[in-house]
């Protein structure tokens, strides 16, 4: 599979800085349909700091069940991992990451609270399993609550196959907004198995998801061929369906073509009657451009 991925440090999951675009910044709201597809955009980001997170774990966990150096771990220093047999037996093992009242990584990102894993298996067993749920857990003042379960399915084409199950997920914004999550999706392990170091890993989503966002409104979403990259802030490739109760048109987010960078287009509607939209990731929104307007878009993978 082809794919063009620039290396540069892994950045903020939740800042939005914007640095060099010919894109003026537009004062008027955009189209219902393309706000829900920033709003999606910023509750996955959320939900995919955790999966970062919680695979980190599984990465540096041996399959013998202790952990490896962490000379290639990113964790800050004021982060707390304890592990805790609570049977007195191999399996399960509860890993506990506690950030206390308030722990910044080196991307600025700030934590507190506590997520907390339990591990059954080896992770490249068939069948084991990692259960994630959260104590008072925020992320830049967001609150994150639910249960995130992740099942080795086995292997396809000789790929490892995870499933993961997002259940009663909630999102509690900085700004006092609610959004209510569920998910079901598979999670192809394609490149950077076989090598030590975390930062070469490659996963091939497909799955669908629902949520209740802000205004009420729920959201179906179909997930479609999502190429994440740890080294990657964005998605480089793949499409997500958007589709409403209501009676708004279908949108589509394309995050592009395999190349890493903060922009991704939103069609809504079919046919003639289709506009697309061009989004910054990083700004959430607040800077786009209409596919036909004449200001041209220069990408920024920093």
């Amino acid at each position: 599979m082809k794919r063009k991925i620039s290396i540069f440090t892994f950045v903020s999951m939740l800042v939005f800085s914007f640095t060099s675009c010919n894109l003026n910044e537009k004062t008027a709201p955009l189209p219902d349909n393309v706000d829900l597809a920033v709003e999606e955009v910023f509750a996955s980001d959320l939900m995919e700091d955790v999966f970062a997170e919680t695979f980190d774990i599984i990465f540096d966990f041996s399959e013998y069940g202790f952990f490896k150096s962490e000379d290639d771990n990113d964790w800050p220093d004021c982060r707390v991992k304890t592990i805790e047999r609570p049977d007195g037996e191999r399996w399960p093992k509860v890993v506990t990451l506690d950030f206390g009242d308030g722990c910044e990584d080196k991307n600025e990102n700030v934590r507190k609270g506590k997520i907390i894993i339990t591990i059954r298996g080896r992770f490249k067993e068939k069948g084991s399993t990692r259960s994630v749920t959260f104590e008072d857990y925020y992320i830049n003042n967001n609150r994150i609550e639910g249960t995130k379960l992740i099942t080795n399915t086995g292997r396809e084409d000789g790929f490892l196959v995870f499933s993961i199950e997002l259940e009663k997920a909630k999102i509690l914004t900085e700004d006092g907004i609610e959004i209510k999550r569920n998910a079901s999706k598979t999670r192809v392990w394609i490149e950077g198995e076989e090598t030590p170091t975390k930062w070469d890993n490659v996963f091939l989503i497909n799955g669908t998801a629902e949520k209740i966002n802000k205004d009420g409104v729920q959201i179906n979403k179909t997930i479609t061929d999502l190429l994440r990259a740890k080294d990657c802030r964005w998605p480089v490739s793949g499409t997500v369906e958007i589709t409403t109760d209501s009676d708004r048109p279908l949108a589509v987010l394309d995050y592009g073509d395999g190349e890493c960078d903060n922009w991704a287009s939103v069609t809504i509607g079919e046919g003639d009657a289709a506009e697309t939209w061009i989004v910054d990731l990083k700004k959430r929104g607040k800077k786009w451009k209409r596919q036909d307007d004449d200001d041209g878009v220069e990408k920024d993978g920093n």
